[in-house]
């Protein structure tokens, strides 16, 4: 098994339109790959009923990472010199490093799986440490991951079903056509395949929180827009009903500009509270918003301070519009319409 993927990959790295090519056990936003637990080297084990040291176990060939372009934080990624005869190696994500090597480098350290009582401890040494990436989902939480050489399988588990990860410089059906050409010829048994782009695996793994989101952020922006409307209506027939009182106080000498600021302060104000409240209330609401999100927390800042200005935008231009219109009419009309 080992022979036949190095030999596939290989060829398939030839192929014109190629740029890097690998494969793994365990696709990223898949859901696949076991959790497994680990002793790590010179730590006591963890008692009975404590959190067990556990990570998905993953295998992959040289050029995977680079291939979906997984930044390399520290050390190496896996090459082919990483055979059965080499000492045991393995890359492990960030996520790894938070939870079990925090305060330290995990590069050189080794850590080996639960065997037999009888057989001898095989020991695998960290070499590198690469970017997170989600096993379950786009939604899923990050999960510590080991990567190991495909050509070690040093469980002898999961090596017979890889999925063949392609970079494609040309045309991705023209290159994936090639490719199902070049899996027929290293065994003819082997059905057609086809090929998926990464873009489409992405898409299917975020499309039902994608269009719930999208179905509640057009019901969030029709709301704000009510809401402004709302404040600009009101506070528009508030400062219209005063019309006869700024009569008065311009017929008693007040400024127009003095009007003006009166008028706009008080109306901010009362928007102030309003907003302060709201903001209140949305807090409290953000819980029901925290699967859809992905990336951005519920109480996102820059959400509210979006909401915010809109809003106090919609009530200055309230207050401003028919307060500077009044500020401007004669005394003697706004004093008759009294």
């Amino acid at each position: 098994m080992r022979n036949f993927y190095a030999q596939l990959l290989e060829r398939v790295a030839a192929l014109p339109g190629v740029e890097r090519a690998g494969a793994i056990s365990a696709l990223p936003l898949q859901g696949y790959g076991g959790l497994n637990d680990f002793i790590i080297e010179g730590r006591p084990q963890p008692a009975q009923g404590e959190l067990s040291w556990n990570a998905g176990e993953v295998l992959a060939t040289p050029g995977y990472f680079e291939t979906m372009r997984i930044p390399l934080v520290a050390g190496r990624t896996l090459e082919a010199s990483d055979t059965r005869e080499s000492p045991y190696v393995a890359v492990i994500n960030e996520e790894a490093v938070r939870l079990y090597w925090p305060n330290e480098s995990p590069l050189g350290k080794r850590i080996r799986y639960n065997a037999a009582p009888d057989a001898p401890p095989r020991w695998i040494t960290i070499v590198g440490v690469v970017g997170n990436t989600r096993a379950n989902g786009a939604q899923g939480d990050l999960r510590a991951q080991i990567f190991m050489p495909h050509a070690q399988m040093p469980r002898n588990q999961g090596g017979r079903y890889m999925t063949i990860v392609v970079r494609a410089a040309g045309d991705p059906p023209a290159v994936a056509a090639a490719v199902n050409a070049t899996l027929r010829d290293a065994d003819s048994a082997l059905p057609p395949i086809g090929g998926r782009m990464m873009e489409d695996v992405v898409n299917a793994s975020v499309g039902q929180p994608r269009f719930t989101s999208q179905l509640a952020t057009f019901f969030a922006v029709v709301a704000l827009l009510l809401g402004a409307l709302g404040i600009h209506g009101v506070l528009s027939y508030v400062v219209a009903q005063r019309t006869g009182e700024l009569g008065v106080r311009l017929a008693l000498g007040a400024r127009p500009a003095a009007l003006l600021t009166l008028v706009v302060g008080q109306g901010m104000w009362l928007a102030c509270i309003g907003v302060a409240l709201g903001v209140v209330a949305a807090l409290a609401g953000t819980r029901l918003l925290r699967g859809l999100l992905f990336g951005v927390g519920p109480g996102d800042p820059a959400s509210f301070v979006v909401a915010i200005a809109v809003l106090g935008a919609a009530a200055f231009l309230a207050c401003y519009g028919p307060a500077r219109r009044a500020a401007r009419i004669d005394p003697m009309t706004a004093l008759r319409a009294e």
